[in-house]
């Protein structure tokens, strides 16, 4: 059995708003041979717009397996679906791959690469993102890896308050507003998003047009459990290492604090 869907809508919900992205037209295939189902996906068109990819799926009933691949590339998502998320309009190229298999263990593994995307303050270039959850009887494990090429940071757009906090720093003596950040790479690794550890690392720099020599090493390393929130951040070059250790106060927020040498 073949058909097509079309005109159909994705509801985006975030901080109280919500944004549609619509799906043009997708054909279907639907095959059942015993107690065997397939199913396919082609021939996306989104935002009016070809994407190349696929979806497809299976499920064996006498396994009870269920597994599928989709594979998709292009810009995805629509410019107020990206200015919902980012605070940016922009639509992005993005390449994303999901295996999934569920029987007795449930296992998704999901990589995504966007060559370029922007947020307040910050570009993200050439980023990678691994995820994997796996899930058996009541066990859980999740593993997620970002690594970016690069980032192009100005200091003064960010919004968030430790950031602004760190660079004023007289002791690191960060006095610039444009960074460059190197190879930049976040882990994550945990029973559940409410249960994690994770650690942050990559190299700073001046921006290209700058005269100062700056070359930092940015260290991070940590947990989080519900509530609580506990880490701390080394930031080190040739002459001096400075430690900050990581908290969250009342209204939720990260706070650094320096220790002592």
């Amino acid at each position: 059995m073949s058909g097509e869907l079309k005109n159909t809508d994705f509801i985006f919900s975030n901080r109280g708003s919500r944004e549609l992205q619509r799906i043009n037209l997708v054909k279907v295939f639907v095959e059942q041979e015993n107690q065997n189902s397939h199913l396919e996906l082609t021939h996306f068109f989104v935002n009016d717009q070809e994407i190349k990819g696929f979806l497809q799926a299976d499920y064996e009933r006498e396994r009870h397996l269920f597994q599928g691949q989709l594979d998709l590339e292009g810009p995805l998502l629509n410019e107020k679906v990206w200015k919902q998320l980012t605070d940016i309009k922009q639509k992005p190229e993005m390449k994303v791959s999901w295996n999934f298999k569920k029987a007795a263990e449930e296992r998704h593994t999901l990589k995504l690469y966007i060559p370029q995307v922007n947020f307040q303050g910050f570009e993200l270039r050439e980023t990678q993102v691994d995820f994997i959850q796996s899930v058996e009887d009541e066990n859980q494990s999740l593993a997620l890896a970002l690594k970016t090429n690069e980032a192009h940071l100005e200091i003064s757009k960010i919004k968030d308050g430790p950031v602004q906090t760190l660079f004023k720093d007289s002791e690191l003596g960060l006095a610039q507003d444009v960074y460059w950040a190197h190879k930049l790479s976040l882990t994550l690794n945990g029973e559940s998003w409410k249960k994690m550890n994770f650690e942050f690392d990559t190299h700073l720099r001046a921006s290209e047009d700058s005269a100062l020599n700056v070359d930092e090493r940015l260290k991070s390393k940590g947990d989080w459990e519900n509530d609580r929130f506990s880490g701390y951040l080394t930031v080190q070059n040739r002459q001096r290492q400075v430690k900050f250790n990581i908290n969250k106060n009342l209204k939720d927020e990260l706070i650094f604090e320096k220790t002592q040498p």
